[in-house]
C-alpha cells in the first residue's frame, strides 16, 4: 500500500493525538489577614483545574472555592467560576497566577504579582470580603496528579519519547515500503 504525502500527514497527526496527557489540578489557599467584615485568620481554600505543565497557560480554567475555615457565616463556599486566566506552571508548580472572575454573585481574584492578593468578595458592593496580605497565596499540586517521582508532570517523558520514536519508525517503514514497490 502506498500512502500519499497527505495520508502520511494524517497518519502522523493521528499518532500524535494518541500521546497521553491530562490537565493538572492544584489546590490554593490563603489566610484572611486584611479582610473586612469577615473573621480574620480564616483560611480560604479551593482548587484550580485545567492547567498544563511547563507553559504559560492562557485559557479557560475552572476555579472553585471549596471552604473557608472558622466561620463562613456568609455562605460563600462552595462556589465555582470558569473563566480565562493566566497561570505559569513550571515543573509541576504554579510560579505565577493572574485570575479574576465574577459571576454577578461572587467574585475572586488570585494574583501573585508584586502587591498581588487573594480576594473573595460579593457582588454588588464588594463587602464583606476575605483578603490576604502576608503570607501570600499557596498553590500545591493535587495528590492524584503526583507520580512516583514526586512531580506533578502528567506524562513521563520516557513514554512520550518512546511513542514518538515508534510512530516515526512506523511512518518510515510505511514510506519505504511504498517507494520500494514499483508500479507494474
Amino acid at each position: 500500500m502506498r500512502l500519499t504525502k497527505f495520508q502520511h500527514l494524517k497518519l502522523a497527526a493521528l499518532l500524535l493525538l494518541a500521546v497521553p496527557c491530562h490537565a493538572l489540578q492544584f489546590n490554593y489557599s490563603f489566610v484572611n489577614t486584611d479582610g473586612f467584615g469577615t473573621a480574620l485568620g480564616s483560611v480560604v481554600k479551593g482548587t484550580i483545574n485545567g492547567l498544563n505543565d511547563n507553559t504559560v497557560n492562557f485559557q479557560k480554567v475552572t476555579v472553585t472555592l471549596d471552604s473557608i475555615s472558622g466561620s463562613d457565616a456568609l455562605g460563600y463556599a462552595p462556589h465555582g467560576w470558569t473563566d480565562f486566566g493566566v497561570f505559569t506552571v513550571s515543573g509541576g508548580l504554579i510560579t505565577e497566577a493572574a485570575f479574576s472572575s465574577n459571576d454577578g454573585t461572587l467574585g475572586i481574584d488570585l494574583n501573585t504579582s508584586p502587591g498581588g492578593r487573594g480576594l473573595v468578595f460579593p457582588l454588588p458592593g464588594f463587602v464583606p470580603f476575605y483578603r490576604n496580605g502576608t503570607p501570600e497565596i499557596t498553590f500545591t499540586p493535587v495528590a492524584g496528579d503526583l507520580h512516583s517521582t514526586g512531580s506533578a508532570v502528567p506524562d513521563s517523558s520516557t513514554n512520550t519519547l518512546a511513542l514518538l520514536a515508534g510512530s516515526a519508525a512506523g511512518l518510515l517503514v510505511l514510506r519505504r515500503r511504498g517507494h520500494a514497490k514499483s508500479p507494474t
